[in-house]
């Protein structure tokens, strides 16, 4: 009696389960392919409604460090660093260290002092990874709040710019319309390729990257690095 019992939990209840765990997992992994895919040089700006950066910027990232690897600069805008604490902050963390191997260089600019306790050692890890290997990644932490750069902090609290650059005037850009704080979503982003870059994109990079550089000149001392 016991034994058919156990029979009919396993077909009533964990078999259904696990498929449906392997349709869920058979979806994720189209969806993913169908990321990977994107042409990361096409000449439109591609407009994606809903993302986190591991799924939908890394696959571009990635193309763009293997087209021009240590020609390439990569300069980020994270408030807190929230995403260094989230499910998939693995993925954004194998990317950057695989842009570093490159050659890349990276400059992530942090909007304020406070992290998470869990951001901050994951963080201050790959720091200290990069600074062992003799890697070129600089992370600029914003400890002051000069009223110079108020009305850049608050539009890049909200957009979080990722800028790359290349010689020969190589740009392209991701660019996301809305991201709360301390949350790993972002919303209303576009990504334009450097064959895209071109009239009021052209200045909308100009003035990303003037916002940038300004607030890692407000920036004090680069984030500590350690290997703890």
């Amino acid at each position: 009696m016991a034994g058919n019992i156990v029979v009919m939990l396993m077909v009533g209840v964990v078999i259904p389960g696990v498929s449906l765990c392997i349709v869920c997992v058979v979806i994720w992994m189209k969806d993913q392919a169908k990321k990977w895919r994107r042409d990361a040089f096409g000449h439109e700006v591609i407009f994606i409604g809903v993302t986190q950066i591991a799924t939908d910027l890394v696959p571009l990232m990635w193309k763009l460090v293997g087209k021009y690897g240590k020609e390439l600069q990569i300069r980020t805008f994270g408030v807190d660093g929230a995403y260094f604490a989230s499910l998939t902050a693995w993925l954004w963390n194998f990317a950057i260290r695989h842009a570093l191997r490159r050659g890349v260089q990276v400059e992530y600019v942090l909007g304020q002092e406070e992290m998470d306790p869990k951001a901050k050692k994951s963080l201050s890890k790959l720091a200290g990874w990069s600074s062992s290997k003799g890697y070129s990644l600089r992370v600029y932490v914003l400890r002051s709040k000069p009223s110079a750069s108020e009305a850049c902090l608050k539009e890049m609290r909200t957009r979080h710019p990722t800028l790359f650059t290349a010689p020969r005037n190589v740009r392209a850009m991701w660019l996301e319309g809305k991201h709360k704080e301390g949350g790993t979503y972002a919303y209303n982003v576009r990504y334009v390729s450097p064959q895209a870059m071109s009239g009021k994109w052209e200045k909308e990079f100009v003035r990303q990257s003037d916002r940038l550089a300004a607030v890692i000149r407000a920036s004090d001392e680069p984030f500590a690095p350690s290997v703890a």
